[in-house]
């Protein structure tokens, strides 16, 4: 299977009603609370796009306080869960690089939360990059996330569960044993340059392949499409300095202006 193919099986693996129900467990990391408590002012009476938006995380934080909110992905069985969660908002079925179509400058605030953007391979993410920027006016923001390359977890194959409860423990060599076929399984559609890789991923049992790059290379890159690095947050909330490597951080944000 060759790389520009990797989204494609990527977006299978949510697809599938399991995944949306995992997805209806999960509350917002401190990341994503910092910069949608603290910056609440950046959406309030915007005009919002919220890009993978699965079963509607965030857009129970985004949809009563914008002005016009557009939530979109590409799964049926997450969008069926959000739109039973939220009746009257707009939920659209739409594959992100499908933006371009969108009208230009028409939206004050994107979010691609949870390292949405990193289903696809370097070249592809680089277009969605580039169209949400078209996407957004002059000074609205972009925010994201995306997966550390310079984190010292990386690329690590499962590792043997160790514990002393054995309920527990069984639980864990279980899901050990899927994860580990389906790391072996996917080992020939890793990818790796200077600073960025397509890196077997342990999200939904080892069954993805994510782009990773490092913090220095993902701010150079929205730079050199047009924006303003205005913060680095870490997973656990904190503000990064730009230079910092992250080696504890596995999912860093940035919050971006147009310029």
């Amino acid at each position: 299977m060759g790389e520009t193919l990797v989204a494609d099986r990527n977006m299978e693996v949510f697809a599938s009603p399991s995944v949306a129900a995992w997805y209806l467990d999960q509350a917002l990391d401190p990341a994503e609370r910092k910069l949608l408590l603290d910056w609440e002012r950046d959406y309030v009476g915007a005009r919002v796009l919220d890009l993978g938006i699965g079963t509607g995380r965030t857009t129970a934080m985004l949809a009563p306080c914008a002005r016009d909110y557009l939530g979109i992905d590409v799964s049926e069985a997450m969008l069926a869960q959000a739109r039973a969660n939220f009746p009257g908002v707009a939920l659209r079925r739409m594959d992100i690089r499908e933006i371009g179509a969108l009208p230009p400058g028409a939206r004050d605030y994107v979010l691609a939360s949870y390292a949405v953007l990193d289903v696809f391979d370097h070249e592809e993410r680089r277009a969605a990059m580039a169209a949400i920027h078209g996407a957004l006016r002059k000074g609205g923001l972009f925010v994201f996330s995306f997966h550390n390359l310079g984190w010292r977890l990386a690329g690590q194959p499962p590792q043997r569960p160790r514990g002393r409860n054995p309920v527990r423990l069984a639980r864990d060599l279980r899901q050990f044993v899927i994860g580990r076929r389906n790391y072996r399984a996917l080992a020939g559609q890793e990818r790796r340059a200077d600073d960025h890789a397509m890196l077997r991923d342990m999200a939904h049992q080892w069954r993805c392949v994510f782009h990773y790059t490092t913090a220095q290379a993902q701010i150079a890159e929205v730079e050199a499409l047009g924006f303003e690095v205005t913060a680095m947050i870490g997973a656990d909330g904190r503000e990064m300095d730009r230079a910092e490597d992250g080696l504890d951080d596995p999912m860093p944000h940035l919050r971006c202006r147009k310029r």
